[in-house]
């Protein structure tokens, strides 16, 4: 109860992106295996921790991640993405930042118990303020978390000068599903979503604009696809069995209630869910 209450007080309160996941983290969320925190890919998974790895690996592929490559990774949860992607993908080197010092510290222990340490580089930092020279990466890859960026389009910017040219970005994101909504019950459910889920209002805008901001960023070949259609739902269906279930009584009672509220709020109805792709051109130069 009191694990709750401060999670309410902060969410209403002074909201930080650490707070939700000091809360929704390791032991209180719907995976058994892994220390995923997404909705995952259902396209032929059976539980989140097999759809979290899909979407590890779709965002992965749609990367063309490959071996030799310098990659980034921004907002690396507690470091799952990061070992699935150097033993299935064999990068060079992953370098991953992260602005919740629990997760750092966490997947930090991971790592060094998979002795990779020196292929695996995790630190303390933020997206939109990159502390790396100019073009350092071939990809940079954002699973499920731009969204909480400050703003995203500073993060567009921050992956654009970083990368090297011919270098890719991908993101799997949370956006909003068309032009806002100005009925009173969409607008009340839309802040408290976004206060909920630590989300800058600015960051609320549709795939069609978030191809334009790719754009605007400096990005070429930019492709922003939905694939809501194989997240939202089974993600539902999956954590309302889930909490239901004995396993679930381990989950705090906002957990165990939640994936019911977000249905009868018709919660997903106005946001979408994509997977995007951009490059940075092979004659561009110094950024900054």
């Amino acid at each position: 109860m009191r694990q709750s209450l401060a999670f309410v007080g902060s969410t209403f309160g002074h909201s930080t992106v650490g707070s939700l996941y000091e809360f929704v983290g390791s032991g209180n969320y719907y995976t058994e295996t892994t220390g995923y925190v997404n909705l995952g890919y259902w396209a032929g998974a059976r539980t989140l921790d097999e759809a979290s790895q899909a979407l590890a690996g779709l965002l992965a592929r749609t990367a063309q991640l490959q071996q030799g490559d310098e990659v980034l990774d921004v907002g690396f949860g507690f470091g799952d993405q990061d070992l699935f992607w150097f033993q299935h993908f064999a990068p060079r080197r992953i370098t991953a930042i992260n602005v919740v010092p629990l997760q750092v510290r966490a997947a930090h222990r991971r790592v060094e118990r998979a002795g990779l340490t020196h292929d695996i580089r995790l630190q303390l930092a933020s997206a939109t303020e990159l502390p790396f020279a100019e073009q350092s990466f071939d990809k940079v890859l954002a699973l499920e978390c731009a969204f909480h960026f400050e703003t995203r389009a500073t993060f567009f910017s921050e992956a654009m000068r970083v990368l090297r040219p011919g270098g890719t970005l991908v993101t799997c994101d949370l956006i909003a599903a068309g032009p806002r909504r100005t009925d009173v019950k969409r607008r009340l459910i839309d802040r408290v979503h976004c206060r909920l889920w630590r989300i800058p209002r600015a960051n609320m805008y549709d795939r069609h604009e978030y191809a334009h901001a790719l754009t605007r960023a400096g990005y070429a070949n930019v492709r922003v696809e939905s694939i809501a259609a194989d997240v939202f739902e089974p993600y539902l269906r999956f954590c309302e069995f889930f909490a239901r279930g004995e396993t679930g009584r381990r989950l705090n009672p906002l957990l165990r209630v939640g994936p019911g509220a977000m249905r009868r709020l018709g919660w997903f109805d106005q946001y979408d869910y994509v997977l995007a792709r951009a490059d940075k051109a092979m004659c561009a130069g110094p950024t900054g």
